[in-house]
């Protein structure tokens, strides 16, 4: 969670300086090329810096800097799930990124790699059955730290600048990229080289099923966003314009995708 921050006009300027060179970085990378740990580390490098108290322009600007980190993790893991990569979807997605287990008998709690079962780690050798029962009656977890989607999806509800609909939307495209997993799953399509294959013998009616199943995911709202960031440190005073010049851009930019974003940009500023 980050610290939440009371400045004065010379910290404000200073912030902003952190906040706005932070943003930056975000776009010296293209939108496809970012991978679960490097975006987890961004994460954790803005929740550093703090969140400022005020409503003024550097509170907003650190809502749409998480709201951009929300859009390229959500990138990524739909273009993982459309290319059958499990493991790196669901890192995303499900799989916490800190779990701490609690063995009886032990003081300390184990800290379970995110890839080991935990019946490995504690040399466990007996039938799946008696693993199972002993796991449950022996050990307890807890969750530190959840997936990246879900801590992004929770800190922009805490944030209490969000509306509804985009925070919903957010939900529907996690939701789209874990049905992407089930239904490769279904087909019996664990990885890329088996989608090619299938891709490639399938007739006109199984590809477009395919094709239907997928999430497509664009980084179009990624991009709105700093658009709008440069357009609040261009004006950084609290009458900067409307934004219904930005919302006729964003709409052409996002048609089709997020019907309702600009709405909930519009409470920001």
């Amino acid at each position: 969670m980050a610290e939440l921050l009371e400045l004065n006009r010379a910290d404000r300027d200073s912030y902003l300086t952190r906040l706005l060179a932070f943003n930056a970085g975000l776009d010296r990378r293209d939108p496809t090329d970012w991978c679960e740990p490097k975006l987890a580390e961004r994460l954790d490098t803005l929740l550093a810096l703090g969140k400022p108290l005020s409503g003024d322009i550097a509170c907003r600007i650190f809502a749409l800097v998480l709201a951009r980190l929300a859009e390229l993790a959500l990138l990524q893991a739909g273009n993982c799930a459309d290319a059958a990569q499990f493991s790196l979807a669901g890192d995303l997605l499900i799989n916490p990124r800190q779990v701490e287990v609690y063995v009886r008998g032990r003081p300390r709690p184990l800290v379970r790699p995110r890839h080991r079962c935990l019946s490995d780690i504690l040399g466990l050798t007996d039938s799946p059955g008696h693993r199972a029962a002993w796991l449950a009656s022996h050990t307890y977890p807890v969750i530190r730290r959840q997936a990246l989607l879900p801590e992004l999806r929770v800190l922009m509800a805490d944030c209490g600048l969000f509306g509804e609909e985009y925070l919903s939307d957010l939900s529907r495209r996690m939701t789209r990229v874990a049905e992407t997993l089930s239904f490769l799953a279904a087909w019996q399509i664990f990885d890329d080289r088996e989608l090619c294959r299938r891709l490639a013998q399938a007739g006109e009616g199984e590809r477009e099923m395919l094709e239907s199943a997928m999430c497509r995911f664009e980084p179009a709202v990624f991009c709105v966003l700093g658009g709008e960031i440069r357009r609040l440190k261009g004006g950084m005073h609290a009458d900067h314009p409307t934004v219904h010049e930005t919302v006729a851009v964003a709409v052409a930019a996002c048609a089709g995708q997020q019907k309702n974003f600009l709405a909930d940009v519009s409470t920001l500023t």
